[in-house]
């Protein structure tokens, strides 16, 4: 046979360290299985029933805590996915430019070797003066 369970509060003890079994739980518990106290008498001593309200505040105040740090960091994710999908937007067109820029610059290039080209040739050639 398991040994009875009894609520006892583990700050209520005494300078050696013993606990006092004279709170209201534990008089309840006692109480309730009809046991009476006595030397050599087993028992398991519990916290669970102030522990489990301790866990429930603790749940609820963090969740009403949780909740607004939730809240707040859906709120910068959302605002994160804008800016990068206008920041993808951006960098599609900057390479875009990039292209036409590059396309641009090739043709220059090329205008400016066939003026020189041309430049070359008008300067090398004789031409004769124009007469009327």
């Amino acid at each position: 046979m398991a040994n009875p369970k009894v609520y006892a509060d583990f700050h209520n003890a005494d300078s050696q360290g013993r606990l006092r079994l004279n709170c209201v739980g534990t008089t309840e518990d006692l109480a309730e299985q009809q046991i009476e106290l006595r030397a050599g008498l087993l028992v398991s001593l519990s916290q669970e029933a102030e522990l489990a309200d301790l866990f429930r505040e603790i749940e609820a105040a963090e969740a009403v805590y949780l909740s607004k740090a939730t809240e707040c960091m859906g709120r910068e994710h959302q605002r994160l996915q804008i800016q990068n999908e206008a920041l993808r937007l951006l960098a599609t067109r900057r390479r875009a430019l990039a292209e036409r820029l590059e396309t641009v610059l090739v043709e220059a290039h090329a205008e400016s070797r066939s003026i020189e080209r041309e430049l070359a040739a008008v300067m090398s050639s004789d031409l004769e003066p124009l007469q009327d």
